[in-house]
């Protein structure tokens, strides 16, 4: 996340700096890629919540 925050950051310093267009492209790419990880994040931690939860059969070895 860190990433994608300091990418959307440099798009805003390139855009002030001059070049808008490149600016503006390296922007909307650190906050579409931060979008992409922040769903990302949310579905693995939404996955673990669900295996936790699971228990094991000692006699199949399946989860249930």
């Amino acid at each position: 996340m860190p990433a994608a925050l300091g990418a959307t950051v440099l798009g805003i310093v390139v855009a002030a700096g001059g070049a808008v267009l490149l600016g503006l492209v390296i922007a909307a790419g650190g906050l579409g890629w931060g979008a992409v990880v922040y769903k990302a994040t949310a579905y693995a931690q939404e996955r673990r919540v669900v295996w936790e939860s699971s228990r094991v059969c000692l006699a199949c070895t399946g989860r249930f």
